[in-house]
């Protein structure tokens, strides 16, 4: 392993040679999207951290809101008779009503089927329609139980955030950058839905859909909370001004987690707007496009908090909502501003990384429903057979992941 000290001055030189700062596109929302600078931290000598263990006897991987699963055997001979099936479950935050629909083609004739199925002869149309729990699916947030080092890309090259406000003689105050990981071909799964746009603020929090922001600037809140603005992921919710001191940056990091990439945002030394002297220096990773038990992983690192008694007296935040501001959890609050709430737990001691999880809390809960059904398979020999089934619920005008299709493709042996 390489000196700490060797490793900066590595990663120095090099990255300001090969990265250059966060690039603007053309926007598809109401406001300016950038594509994030890629870093990989290999080509340094970094060595990548391993998260291969999380404890949590309900932790799970978080699919799409709803996940729609079709099984049957891969192949199938002529005339033989085969059993299909289907499989709808709701990991929103509330029982929804959900359709399911598939229109069976002429090479496969329906012969029988659970009693809650309905099969239209003359359209070939299976069908269902009715209620699924919720899973409550939700995060935890604790220490973690390994340490993520805190990485100062100012230092290592990459611009400050704050340049594209202050370029025109304008404040890097109450601000926001939506970034665009998609473009790149990335995403984050965040409370069972893949988002592929996330919006950061400069005062300590990102926002998971650029819809979900409302102005910039917004007082401290307990989370989860039904008013707006929702989607809040909070690493130190504070009212901060960058306008003439302390810097933001942000950069897709390859080579800091072993096996995935990481989305990692920094503000580094940030002054607070009504106390220039309390400044902060922490980070939040997304794990991008994770898997297994790194799917949906978040981590809060803090490197140091110049005074934890000015900051609670200020007010701040640390947590984590859904969209619709039904689901979440604080970890550290108080209130700022003479707004009234009663303060929990405290700051973070330096070198503090926290942990957000999802996890299952009901894991007995109904939130799936299995349906079976037999069809006889009238193809020849060669042919391939492809069907198509599709589930939506009653909140799709809400949250459009929770509208999928399943296409399902047999060969014939």
């Amino acid at each position: 392993m390489f000196p700490r000290a060797f490793l900066l001055l590595v990663l120095i030189a090099a990255i300001m040679i090969t990265v250059s700062g966060a690039e603007k596109v053309s926007a598809t929302t109401d406001q300016d999207e950038f594509i994030p600078a890629i870093i990989d931290l290999a080509d340094v000598g970094f060595e990548a951290r391993t998260i291969n263990h999380i404890e949590g006897r309900h932790t799970t991987q978080l699919p799409t809101a709803t996940v729609l699963k079709k099984t049957a055997p891969q192949f199938a001979a002529p005339d033989s008779t085969v059993q299909f099936e289907i499989t709808v479950a709701n990991y929103a935050a509330q029982t929804h009503t959900f359709w399911l629909e598939e229109t069976r083609p002429a090479d496969l004739s329906y012969l029988s089927g659970d009693d809650a199925l309905n099969y239209d002869t003359a359209t070939r149309r299976i069908s269902w329609s009715g209620r699924v729990e919720a899973a409550h699916l939700d995060y935890r947030i604790e220490p973690s139980g390994f340490q993520l080092p805190y990485i100062d890309l100012g230092a290592h090259g990459l611009p400050n955030h704050c340049e594209h406000f202050t370029a025109d003689n304008a404040h890097c105050n109450d601000v926001t950058m939506t970034f665009n990981l998609g473009s790149l071909g990335y995403s984050m799964t965040l409370y069972g839905s893949p988002q592929r746009r996330l919006t950061l603020s400069d005062n300590g929090l990102i926002f998971g859909a650029p819809d979900t922001v409302i102005g910039a600037h917004f007082r401290p809140k307990m989370l989860p909370s039904w008013h707006a603005p929702n989607f809040i992921i909070a690493p130190l919710w504070q009212d901060i001004n960058l306008s003439n001191s302390g810097r933001w940056h942000s950069a897709i990091l390859q080579g800091y987690i072993d096996g995935h990439d990481v989305f990692y945002v920094q503000w580094h030394d940030a002054p607070h707007t009504n106390q220039p002297d309390l400044t902060t220096r922490f980070a939040i990773v997304f794990v991008l496009d994770g898997v297994g038990e790194a799917n949906g992983q978040i981590f809060f690192i803090y490197d140091h908090i110049s005074n934890p008694n000015l900051l609670e007296s200020e007010g701040y935040t640390i947590g984590i909502e859904d969209r619709m501001g039904a689901r979440g959890l604080t970890y550290a609050y108080a209130p700022c501003c003479g707004d009234w709430g009663i303060p929990q737990g405290h700051p973070p001691e330096s070198g503090t990384v926290l942990q957000l999880r999802p996890t299952l809390l009901n894991p007995d809960a109904a939130f799936t429903r299995t349906f079976t059904y037999t069809a006889k398979v009238n193809a020849g020999l060669d042919d391939t057979i492809i069907s198509t089934v599709t589930a939506t619920s009653d909140s799709a005008c809400q949250d459009p992941n929770l509208s999928t299709n399943l296409k399902w493709t047999f060969l014939l042996l």
